[in-house]
């Protein structure tokens, strides 16, 4: 299975200010007033890392920290199969396409009555399509690519969620070196590790 990140999110959800606070830095992140008002070189360290930060505790949690729109290749009996698919929640699917690169009808990837008819089908005999109303057509096909929304709104993130990407940005801030595996933690630090696990839901991947 392949995800693509179309868009990512417009504003990162822990602020860089507060991002230098967790991390206790006695240097100025911004420089000027208004709008002459300028991220320091410190500044743009701790933002960089911030989006590092953000990205490998979603990839690790499978989940999405803000409103982004994703593209997901996938065989239509792993979709099925799945409880949803990668970087939820609020998943909204826009498109879905073959593998020809035809549109498919998206109700029969969000609606529960396909896969009853499919069953229906399938256990009078081995043929499906048109008999079916039209149900069984994504089953013709080895992959699609679901186009679709997802992620937390910016005032629901929770809590922990923010703590684990501040957890991981002062690792990350403490060790901006390459690491050696076995003698530097060289993962996702276990604290974050265990406030993610909260919330971690089963993905397809």
């Amino acid at each position: 299975m392949e995800v693509e990140v179309v868009t990512d999110l417009t504003a990162e959800p822990v602020s860089v200010q507060l991002a230098a606070d967790w991390c206790k830095l006695p240097a100025p992140m911004y420089s000027g007033e208004g709008e002459a008002r300028a991220l320091t070189s410190e500044g743009e360290i701790v933002a960089m890392l911030i989006t590092s930060a953000r990205q490998w505790c979603e990839k690790y949690s499978g989940l999405s920290f803000g409103p982004k729109s994703l593209k997901a290749t996938v065989a239509y009996e792993d979709y099925r199969g799945a409880k949803s698919l990668p970087y939820g929640p609020n998943q909204t699917i826009t498109a879905v396409t073959d593998d020809n690169g035809e549109a498919v009808d998206v109700a029969q990837f969000t609606s529960t009555s396909y896969w009853a008819e499919y069953q229906k089908g399938m256990s009078v005999n081995n043929t499906y399509g048109e008999d079916y109303g039209g149900f069984g057509a994504a089953y013709q096909a080895m992959e699609y690519t679901i186009e679709y929304t997802a992620g937390f709104a910016p005032e629901s993130l929770p809590t922990d969620i923010k703590q684990a990407i501040l957890k991981t940005v002062l690792e990350l801030y403490n060790n901006r070196e390459n690491t050696v595996i076995g003698t530097i933690i060289a993962n996702l630090p276990l604290g974050a590790k265990q406030l993610l696990d909260l919330h971690k839901p089963k993905v397809m991947f």
